[in-house]
């Protein structure tokens, strides 16, 4: 529940989550990889990264 379709409405209209996943996916990744890294760039990068999640979902 919730996790491919993450809204039905009353009218059996459903609302797919597969934008969302892509998304979380793309910077999960993205985040890991920069963590592993741990160079001063990456840092900066994770701090200018933070929040754009949220943002584009």
């Amino acid at each position: 529940m919730g996790i491919k379709d993450i809204a039905i409405l009353s009218n059996n209209m459903f609302f797919n989550s597969r934008h969302l996943r892509e998304v979380k996916g793309r910077y999960q990744y993205l985040k890991r990889r920069l963590k592993q890294s741990g160079t001063r760039s990456a840092k900066r990068k994770l701090r200018k990264l933070s929040g754009r999640e949220t943002v584009l979902a």
